[in-house]
Order: structure tokens, then sequence, then C-alpha cells
């Protein structure tokens, strides 16, 4: 009891003085006092419900405080009531968030960030310089959700929300911002698909549509969404247009892909202005909705009638299509006497004509002649071409005109997404069709990707941008500046060659010109001393200059100049590196090695290629080399027991003798004639097509010693060789067992024969290790 009296004395003064400051506040309040924010100080004094004139007494603070901290902008929040002259003061004290230093999307791939950034900003005012508001950061996560939903991802992603300090953002000491972090997680796992709501086509069928999304070992948007734009266009072939997935109402949940087929049904046909009744129609309520059918419906009803049927299909609130029919003017239709197309330049009449549903002798009708120009933009797209999409056709006195604006390039222009690079537009530009032609996809893409093999680029990709001349565009290429210089030091050692180093530059873009130059240094510690070599190269992938026609096609050219050192060769006996020691018995024990040598081997080599055909080119080369060999001092000498020689295996024959092995030093040069067809797919990796060549070629040279006579003389011969190779699916050969296209059976065969007398066996064909792709065979090493 004494201790319970201690404690509430202690306590007293507290509890009484507060009750004691509350109730002698009294009287209304004067004035409300905002500290710590100008900014936000209106906004304050709207969300609380305390105005000058409301009673002190009563007043409840702290649902007052909650109030203001549910605005999210402050970071604490304390208010009091104080009396002063003729009423009382409410006092709010509050101390804004940090501001924000920057936002960060982590996680982000299949979506643009910076249009992400620019919707967080605009629709949370979450961006740098702003105060930081709690409430805003987390309906910003519904926000990012929302727009993967929108970019067709049929799950929720996940989002978190993460700040932390940001002290190397902060202009000072006094105010460090803060770095908001939403991470997304936009990774998903497809077992399995279901379907629901499909009539028209299969479980089959579409299982065969959603393979790859399927078999791939996660979600992709990419393909998702063109497996979603491929079942559309299937059920468009079928006639069923606008049917198809139903986006908004797929789900991918715990691994299945639940999808969603929705397929339109008629919901009225109104024929008043035909003056039939519906049931003349093919097509009824309740049916699907049949594009196709209603035309041909409407080809039937036309027959005989000078006014112009038309037809309007729409949507009613309960998702099926409303069908009306619509009558023209008098005489704006008729019998169909003659077709004509105007500004169609690459594609024929007849071509277009086969595409058309109205034919001669039918009836014109309008609702036809749209569905005809779609046909036509599809002729178009399905040849590679581009085309204005605003339908213009007319009839008139029987004559059914179709006009097409075909959309030709006015310019190129390229553009660095990125640092800019010192690359010219026209080693871009040159490898896309001429400006003025019809833009054509296929031909711009093939051009794209001859660029990307020079490899002085990255090709990101290209877009078309509209000018001031009806029916032409700017093609824009983006690309990116790729690093195209390296210098590379080495040094090692081995224990065949010994010690060597080398220096080596190369530039893939000398002077912006997609040039390639290169240069080599080398030394070598041989047996013979210290030996230097190197090599220079410059290649011009084309030729682009004002001379002939050297602009329009692409000429190559490469050059080099070398003198190169190769030591530790070994030296041959009819083809064997060991020989019977001279002198010694024809035992094993007495075989020992020839000799090793060096061979410098200087000279030139010049290349010259260029298209002659489609897919064919021809090559014309030349190389000269003048080849120093030398005899390297033996490294070992021979040791004699008992008249066998005991290091046969480690020991050489004397200078005196090996020198007669050594090969004849001279000059020998090749020239050729190459033609070249390459029909593949794909040079890296082709799955169909056939690639086939032919060469002929001269070599002569005088490093050759006559076998009767060794004296020097010169020789020539002559070498014929040819090859195919084939590539094929096996996915066409064997469609039941095989579906991946990546699965190609190949062959290849080469053949070749050399003509002429006597020349060095070096010169001979060479099978196995080699790198000459005419006589390489994998897994045979000679």
């Amino acid at each position: 009891m004494p201790r319970f009296a201690l404690v509430l004395a202690l306590l007293a003064p507290l509890l009484f003085g507060t009750a004691f400051s509350q109730a002698t506040v009294s009287g209304r309040v004067t004035e409300v006092r905002i500290e710590g924010t100008t900014n936000y100080a209106d906004i304050v004094r709207t969300m609380i419900t305390t105005r000058v004139g409301t009673p002190a007494e009563g007043l409840d603070l702290e649902a007052e405080r909650s109030r203001i901290y549910s605005l999210g902008t402050f970071e604490s929040v304390s208010l009091s009531l104080q009396p002063q002259a003729g009423g009382a003061l409410l006092v709010i004290r509050v101390v804004e968030n940090p501001r924000i230093g920057e936002v960060e999307l982590e996680g982000v791939t299949d979506l643009d960030q910076a249009t992400l950034l620019r919707s967080l900003a605009s629709a949370h005012l979450l961006e740098a310089g702003r105060v930081y508001n709690t409430i805003r950061a987390t309906e910003a996560v519904a926000t990012l959700r929302q727009a993967y939903r929108q970019a067709g991802y049929p799950f929720e992603v996940g989002v978190d929300l993460f700040t932390e300090r940001a002290p190397e953002l902060a202009e000072s000491s006094d105010s460090v911002p803060l770095r908001i972090i939403y991470r997304v997680d936009e990774s998903a796992v497809v077992d399995r698909v279901v379907y629901s709501g499909n009539t028209v086509m299969s479980n089959e069928e579409l299982d065969a549509l959603f393979k790859g999304v399927i078999d791939g070992d996660a979600f992709e948007l990419q393909l998702y969404g063109q497996t979603i734009q491929a079942v559309g266009q299937e059920y468009s072939r079928r006639g069923f247009r606008s049917s198809g997935v139903d986006v908004a109402a797929t789900q991918l949940t715990n691994g299945v892909l639940n999808v969603r087929i929705k397929e339109l049904t008629i919901a009225s046909i109104d024929t008043t202005a035909l003056g039939i009744d519906p049931s003349r129609l093919t097509i009824q309520p309740g049916d699907l909705f049949n594009f196709d059918v209603l035309l041909a419906d409407v080809k039937r009803l036309a027959r005989g009638r000078s006014s112009d049927i038309q037809l309007d299909a729409g949507l009613s609130a309960s998702g099926g299509v409303r069908v009306s029919f619509r009558v023209g003017a008098p005489e704006t239709a008729g019998p169909v006497r003659e077709i004509r197309f105007e500004g169609n330049t690459v594609l024929s009449d007849a071509e277009l004509q086969r595409a058309l549903n109205l034919e001669i002798g039918d009836t014109f009708t309008s609702v036809v002649a749209q569905e005809d120009f779609n046909l036509i933009i599809r002729a178009y797209q399905a040849a590679g071409y581009r085309m204005l999409t605003s339908p213009d056709f007319s009839y008139d006195d029987g004559v059914y005109i179709q006009r097409i604006t075909e959309l030709r390039s006015a310019e190129y222009r390229v553009v660095y997404d990125g640092e800019p690079g010192a690359t010219q537009d026209h080693v871009v530009t040159r490898y896309l069709p001429p400006v003025g032609e019809v833009i054509n996809d296929e031909r711009i893409v093939s051009g794209l990707i001859n660029v990307a093999r020079l490899g002085v680029l990255d090709v990101v990709s290209y877009q078309l941008d509209p000018t001031d001349t009806h029916g032409e565009a700017l093609v824009s290429v983006i690309v990116r500046k790729r690093s195209t210089g390296v210098l590379r030091p080495s040094a090692q050692y081995a224990t065949d060659t010994g010690v060597s180093a080398s220096l080596s530059y190369s530039e893939k873009n000398f002077l912006g010109l997609a040039h390639s130059v290169g240069a080599e240094v080398n030394l070598s510690n041989t047996d013979i001393g210290l030996m230097f070599g190197g090599r220079l190269s410059y290649d011009i992938p084309w030729l682009y200059i004002e001379t002939g026609d050297f602009k329009e096609v692409p000429t190559s050219i490469s050059a080099s100049l070398f003198s190169i050192v190769a030591n530790n060769t070994p030296l041959t006996a009819n083809g064997q590196t060991s020989i019977l020691h001279p002198g010694f018995a024809d035992i094993d024990d007495n075989y020992v090695r020839v000799g090793e040598y060096t061979t410098r081997s200087t000279g030139f080599g010049v290349t010259v290629g260029r298209p002659i055909a489609p897919n064919t080119s021809v090559t014309f080369g030349i190389n000269a080399v003048h080849s120093d060999h030398k005899l390297e001092p033996a490294g070992v000498a021979c040791e004699v027991e008992g008249g066998k020689i005991t290091n046969g295996d480690a020991c050489f024959l004397p200078d005196s003798v090996a020198i007669d092995y050594l090969p004849t030093s001279g000059l020998s040069a090749f020239t050729s004639v190459r033609v070249g067809y390459d029909g593949r797919d794909s040079a890296e990796f082709p799955t169909e097509g056939l690639a086939a060549y032919g060469t002929v070629g001269v070599g002569f040279g005088n490093d050759f010693l006559d076998p009767t006579t060794s004296d020097r003389r010169t020789y020539v011969y002559e070498q014929v060789t040819f090859g195919v190779r084939a590539y094929v699916q096996l996915a066409d050969l064997m469609p039941e067992e095989i579906s991946d296209e990546k699965h190609v059976f190949a062959v290849k065969l080469d053949a070749g024969h050399q003509f002429g007398g006597l020349y060095p066996i070096s010169k001979r064909f060479l099978v196995g290790r080699t790198s000459d792709v005419a006589t390489q065979i994998r897994g045979y090493q000679r």
C-alpha cells in the first residue's frame, strides 16, 4: 500500500497537469497555424475539420492527426492547442517526407521503362525533385501491374516497392533524397494450356499454335502475343472475323494457362432495306458470325439490282453482332463488265485479279469491293511490299476500278540509339533498296542482315515515318555503336616452338567505311636466332566508288602482305620423320629423327569478288609466296653404345646429312577463279536450301628439284574442284514424328582433280587436318 501511494504521488502532477492544460484552453479556435510546410499548408487546412470558430472544448486532435497523415506526404505530424487572447490557437507541426532523388525499375524487360516512368510521374507525381508520397508510391504498384495486363500479360506480375537513401544524389548534406525502387518479377512458367469457348478450332489445332508457348522454359510475352495473333488470323482465314483469344479473360494461374476463346455470334439481322425476309440469308441469328458467308449472300442478293447493297456489322451491348443491310442510291451498282487496276507497279493486273472476290459478270457492291481492297493489301504484304491502306475504288458504267497507292521510300536515315558512332551513313544505306522504290520489308531486312554481318554496328530495328508527300515514307534505321578496334599483345612458351611474342592491331571500321585493317608483328626465338615476322592486311567489303557500276554492285577486295616465320618444323624422308642413321645396322634402335628447320614465307595475296546473279558470286584470287628454308642445328646428338644408338627417339641426323632433306626454297603461286551459289536460308545455321561452288586454278613455282637430275626446275599444275551442300528439315521428311524445325539433315559432296607433271608433294590435295572446307572431314586427322 505505501508503494502504490508513492507511484500515485509521482504520476499525479503529470495527470492533473495535462487535464489542466486541456481544461484551461477554452473558447473558440481563433487561429490555425501550420508549421513545417508551405507547399501543402492549404491542403492540410482542407483535410482537417477544425476551422476558425470551432469550439476548442472536445476537439479530437488524434483524429485530426490521422487525417493529415492520410495525405502520405509527411514523415511526422503533431498538434497542440494553446491559449491566446480571445480564444484558442491550434498549432500543427509537420515534417515533410524526403524529396525523391530518382525512380528506378528493376526487372523490367518486356515493357519500355521510359514509358512506365512517365506514367508514374504523370499519374502519381513520382519523379525526381518531388516530395515522396507514401500513398501514391503504394498506388503506383497497381498502375505497374495494370500496365502489364494492358500489354497482354495473362497474369499479375509481382511488384515490390523499396526505398533507400541516396546520398550520392544530394545537393547538400542537409537533405538526402530517396531512391524509389520498384522490383518487378516478369517470370512465370506455363506447364500446360487448357481452352474454353472454342467450337471452330479443335483443342488439337490450338495446341499446334500454342506449342511454342508450352515448350518454352518460361513465359515470353512476344511469343505469347504472336500466338494470339496467329489464332486470330486462323479464325479470320476461316471467315470468323474478330473471333479469337479473349485476352482479358485469359489467365495464367499456377502454371496453367486458361485460354478463353471468344467466338462472336449474330444477335440480330435487319434486311428491311432489301425488302426480303432474313430467312433468305444463309446465316441466321444465333449462328457464329462468319463474314465470308455474309459476303457470299451479298453477292447473291445483289444480282439484278442497280442500287449498291451495303452491310453494317457492329457489336451489341451483349457482345453479339448486329447485322443490318442498307441500299444505296439508284444506279450505284450494276454488272461488272471490266476490271481495272491503277497505280500498281510491283504486282501485275493478273496477280491482283486472282485475289479479288468480284469477277466479271458479278454485280458490283461496295461491301465486296472493300473486301477486295483488303485482299489486295494482303497480296502486297505476302510479296513483302507496302501500300497505303485507305480504300480507293469506284464503279462507273460497268467498269470496276481499284486504285492502289504504293508506299515508296523518300529517304533513308540512320539514327543512333545512344552515343553516335563514326560509321558513315552510306555504309548502311547502300545495302538497302534504292530510294524511290516501293518499300519491301523482306529486302530491307535482308539488307540490314548484311549490315549486321559487317560487325561495325548493332542493328536495332527500322521504322517508317510519314513525309509531306502522299505515298512516300522516310525509312529510319536505328543502330547502336560498336567497339571495332582491338589491340592484342601476347607472349607464349611452347615446348616444341620455344618462346614467341606478338603485337597485333585490327580495326573493322577504318575511316567509318567498314574497311578492315590489320597489322601484326611477331618475334620468335628459334634455334638459328631471333627472327621477326609480320603481316599487313586491308579488306574492303564493298568498293563504293563512282566508277562504273561499283555503287550498284557490291565488289569486295582483300589484300595482304606478309613475312611470317615457322620454326621447329620436322624434316621428313619419304613422308616419315624418322630414318635409319647412315652407317648403322637396320634395326629399330638405329632409327633417328631427320631434323628440324625454320621457314620464312614472304608474299602477298589479293582477292576480288562480286555477285553475277541472284545468290551467285564469282571470286578471283592470287597468292604468291617466296619460301626460304633454313636447317636448324641438331638439338641432340646421337649416343652410341655397343654399335647401337641409345637415344634414337630424341637425337637427329648430323647436319651434313639432314640438309639433303631440306625442302627447296623458292617461289610458288596459285591463281584461281571460283563461282559460288548460296540459296540457303541462313549462312550461320542453315535449315534448308542448297549451296554449291566450282573452282578452277593454276599453280606454278620453282621451289622444286627434278627427282632425276636434282636440278631446280619450274612446274605448273592445274586444279579443278567442285562441291555441293544440301539441307532439309527433318520435319518436312517426317512431319508426324518430328515437328522441331531445328532438326536438319545435311549432306555434302566435294570432288576435285589436279593436272600436271611433276610438282611438289606439298601442292597436292590434303584431306583431313586442313582449313579448306572442301577437304575437311570431321574426325579425320591424317
